[in-house]
């Protein structure tokens, strides 16, 4: 069941005074509605900002924009009601990560509905046993994007493709990098803003899910151009290292969460394939062996 939620904790006149320079109003009450509709994620831990010559602002996890659909501003009623660590028979973590070698990570096999427990749960500061070990760790297992990005990644300057991401650490297959934030907009808004892009020639950041569920088609469209986090510095290859995949925590429309589909050594770029429904007229730089020569269509999906 879903219910609609407003939470208010900081006034709105003191933001707006306190909101940089380089915004007009219009874009700082957007903003506002983004720290009111995810004070459920005041536990996620974003210490990152953009480059020092980035025309956008900063954001933790995504934020309503033109079009979005009406679900963002639902909440799941309940969640589960496990009073120790979430097992395969929790609603929620049976379509959620598994934990190897202390980790938690994806199950490579199953990728399709990944589904994290959220406040509404009873598991949160339930404790669990390691599997491999034997801590006990305070927490439910079955929280990730939530959390925030993992640590010590970096935008670095690429020799041929502008800013890239990398981190200083290894990063084992299937673990979560980072959510790839934006404004959540409509399919009919990322279309215009795409072809303003081109006919502006400046590169376009929207990225269209698309998931089938029997003969449904479920689309969910992100742009950090303007307001986005540390992901929309991840740039294409035609052999990534990278995925983006949907994650359900409080709401039925989906986060956009990057997920490692391969080891990737300390300081390696970290790149995903932006789509293989059309190409664009844009050379691709990515020197990977099965390199499609030419960068997708203006649009990552």
């Amino acid at each position: 069941m879903l219910e609609k939620t407003s939470r208010y904790t900081i006034q709105y006149k003191a933001f707006v005074q306190s909101i940089t320079k380089n915004y007009e109003i219009k874009k700082s009450k957007q903003i506002w509605r983004y720290i009111m509709k995810n004070e459920i994620m005041e536990i996620m831990n974003d210490s990152y900002s953009h480059s020092p010559n980035a025309k956008c602002f900063y954001i933790v996890t995504r934020i309503a924009g033109p079009g979005a659909p009406s679900e963002l501003d639902e909440q799941f009623k309940s969640g589960c009601d496990c009073e120790s660590a979430c097992l395969n028979t929790c609603p929620c973590s049976n379509r959620g990560y598994k934990i190897q070698n202390r980790t938690k990570c994806i199950d490579d096999k199953d990728t399709t509905i990944i589904t994290e427990c959220h406040d509404n749960c009873s598991c949160f500061k339930a404790e669990w046993q390691d599997p491999n070990g034997p801590t006990n760790h305070t927490g439910c297992i079955n929280r990730l994007l939530q959390y925030g990005p993992i640590k010590n990644l970096e935008i670095f300057e690429t020799a041929d493709r502008g800013l890239g991401l990398r981190c200083k650490n290894f990063i084992k297959k299937n673990s979560f990098i980072c959510e790839y934030a934006g404004e959540v907009i409509s399919l009919h808004e990322a279309n215009r803003r795409c072809d303003e892009n081109l006919a502006k020639n400046r590169p376009s950041y929207v990225f269209v899910l698309r998931e089938y569920f029997s003969c449904q088609e479920i689309i969910t469209c992100v742009d950090p151009s303007e307001f986005g986090n540390i992901g929309r510095y991840i740039n294409h290859s035609c052999d990534p290292n990278a995925v983006v995949l949907p994650v359900r925590i409080e709401s039925p429309v989906p986060y956009l969460g990057v997920f490692s589909i391969k080891d990737i050594p300390a300081n390696n770029e970290i790149h995903f394939d932006y789509g293989k429904d059309g190409l664009s007229n844009t050379p691709c730089k990515c020197d990977a062996l099965n390199c499609r020569k030419w960068l997708p269509g203006n649009r990552r999906s």
